[in-house]
């Protein structure tokens, strides 16, 4: 299962933190769609309001104006059916893997075989069966990621938001996680929505790229990515992808310079 995002005019103002200050404007106007079982990266400058989108789709936070609908319903609270993943995969430490992926279930009070049949599915899921004994520190940084999205799958979502869950990897261990994300969105085909600061990665994975503007956050541009499925690492040294890469980083650099400028930069 997978469902629909509609973001319609949606503004999100902090409060200010002094008496005589202004409030602080997060995202000034986006509206967005995105389409059952889609895969969406959102991509913009620091700062720029990206994972607060993520936090308003979630329920966590709540719109200053506009709306957030999945589904059909309108978002005003957290709810099951819409899972989060950090940078940091934000694993118990005193809690065996499986018990880490099946935590969701535990909470929803799903008897423990139910919950540890189901986290073992999704560990070989993410090939990490024989690890379900062992403890978070026991396990690599990847490998811990790879809990954390288990984890996320495991209570069965309709829409799974990442917010750069590989940015703490190295190059080469960031590019396998992609990899590995694909072949398992390609299994269940969840409505996926990726925070990244990294280009290629965006690239790699999505239908879809979503470019950000400076703060307050705007839609600069949607960016389709028409590049055959299922991709292979080596996809990234062809002209399609290099001809995408390049636009993203044009409208990305002309974004950060037009900021810059009007800051009296250089």
């Amino acid at each position: 299962m997978s469902s629909s995002v509609l973001i319609d005019r949606v503004r999100l103002e902090y409060p200010a933190t002094l008496p005589e200050g202004e409030p602080l404007v997060a995202i000034a106007d986006v509206t967005l769609r995105i389409d059952k079982g889609e895969f969406v990266a959102i991509i913009g400058p620091s700062g720029c309001g990206k994972s607060s989108l993520l936090f308003l789709i979630n329920g966590i936070a709540a719109p200053t104006s506009g709306t957030v609908v999945v589904a059909g319903e309108t978002v005003s609270k957290p709810s099951a059916q819409r899972a989060l993943v950090f940078q940091d995969a934000s694993l118990l430490p005193w809690n065996s893997v499986l018990k880490n992926v099946a935590m969701g279930l535990q909470i929803q009070r799903k008897p423990k075989h139910d919950r540890e049949a189901q986290a073992m599915g999704l560990l070989r899921l993410v090939g990490l069966e024989g690890f379900e004994a062992k403890l978070p520190h026991e396990l690599s940084g990847g490998m811990r990621q790879r809990v954390g999205i288990a984890r996320a799958l495991c209570v069965d979502p309709d829409v799974l938001l990442m917010d750069e869950p590989f940015g703490a990897l190295d190059a080469q261990t960031r590019q396998l996680m992609g990899a590995e994300l694909l072949r398992i969105w390609l299994q269940h085909r969840k409505t996926v929505i990726f925070v990244t600061h990294d280009i290629d990665e965006a690239v790699f994975l999505a239908d879809r790229v979503v470019v950000m503007s400076a703060r307050p956050s705007r839609v600069l541009e949607e960016v389709s990515i028409a590049l055959p499925r299922p991709r292979a690492l080596d996809i990234h040294n062809t002209p399609a992808f290099r001809e995408h890469r390049e636009r993203i980083w044009q409208l990305l650099q002309a974004e950060v310079t037009a900021t810059w400028a009007g800051l009296g930069g250089t």
